[in-house]
């Protein structure tokens, strides 16, 4: 496995792209950028640059590009696009996958392996969720505004542990922080917990986190939330215990007052799509195929709906 892609170069594409070439010194690694737009134009032209919190580099892919075949056949994808760019990034790498290749998805949400399955049979599929604070500062340049850059990531849910495993050895040797879980879904809904809570009441509210947590109605909408969550988690087998609510409410205070959800942020761009089906269509869905009855996530489906008239 010597030819990685970076399928995405948001924040969390960037991050990790800036941060795998900064660490293939030896040039082990063939690392390929797949990006668009202005973006693109400033990486191909200036590299790519990684403000994190504690040093600022400027980074030169092997190749940034628009086009999937114009890279060397990738072994290893970190699939970073955003969910409604899902299903045309999977039918695009689809065109270049054979069956060793590993395709790690650290978008969020909770079912991402299987709507990647929807569209490829081809390759390993492996299931994560990733921590970090980041997002495009300006063409070329990711910003980084928290998290420790750490993936969370399994075994491919029905081929086994191989893809894992040596997916493992190569972030080890490109020096990104990494756990390595067999199964990692409690970690991936203690995540997703948190991230579809506080983005259904940033976005329906137009409010900060800080400006949520520190409201005592919001805040409990927020607790409301998540304790649906948690119910819908044990019908789909993940056992959530009752002090992950709060520790999930509380992690709002790590985050600077005026940060934005990622959802809120793509919500109150109208002229962008938004995750609305991920965080709150996907809970809806999953509520009625298990009979729970979920009222404050409706309420704010109403209230995220009449932001969209």
């Amino acid at each position: 496995m010597k030819n990685i892609c970076i399928y995405g170069v948001g924040g969390v594409g960037g991050y990790f792209g800036a941060k795998m070439i900064q660490n293939n010194s030896n040039n082990q690694y063939h690392i390929s950028l797949i990006a668009r737009g202005h973006h693109l134009d400033k990486i191909q032209k200036s590299g790519l640059k990684l403000i994190g919190e504690n040093e600022t580099v400027i980074t030169h892919p092997d190749m940034a590009t628009q086009s999937i075949l114009e890279i060397p056949q990738p072994d290893l994808i970190l699939m970073c696009v955003k969910s409604y760019d899902l299903a045309a990034a999977v039918q695009d790498v689809n065109r270049v996958m054979t069956d060793q290749t590993v395709i790690l998805s650290l978008l969020n949400g909770i079912d991402i392996p299987e709507r990647i399955r929807s569209y490829t049979d081809k390759g390993a599929v492996l299931p994560a969720c990733v921590y970090v604070g980041t997002h495009v500062e300006e063409p070329g340049v990711i910003k980084q505004k928290g998290g420790n850059g750490r993936i969370i990531f399994g075994d491919d849910r029905i081929k086994g542990a191989k893809a894992a495993v040596e997916t493992a050895a190569i972030l080890k040797e490109l020096g990104i922080c990494y756990d390595y879980l067999p199964i990692p879904d409690l970690e991936i809904w203690t995540k997703y917990l948190f991230i579809a809570a506080y983005g259904i009441v940033t976005s329906a509210t137009r409010k900060t986190l800080g400006e949520v947590y520190e409201n005592n109605q919001l805040k409990s909408n927020v607790k409301a939330i998540m304790t649906e969550i948690v119910k819908l988690a044990s019908k789909k087998g993940v056992i959530l215990q009752e002090m992950e609510i709060m520790r999930s409410l509380d992690k709002a205070k790590s985050f600077p007052f005026e940060a934005k959800t990622s959802f809120q942020r793509d919500f109150e761009n109208p002229l962008k799509k938004n995750e609305k089906e991920l965080f709150v269509d996907n809970l809806l869905s999953i509520s009625e195929e298990f009979k729970v009855n979920v009222p404050m996530i409706k309420q704010y489906n109403l209230l995220l709906q009449d932001r969209e008239r």
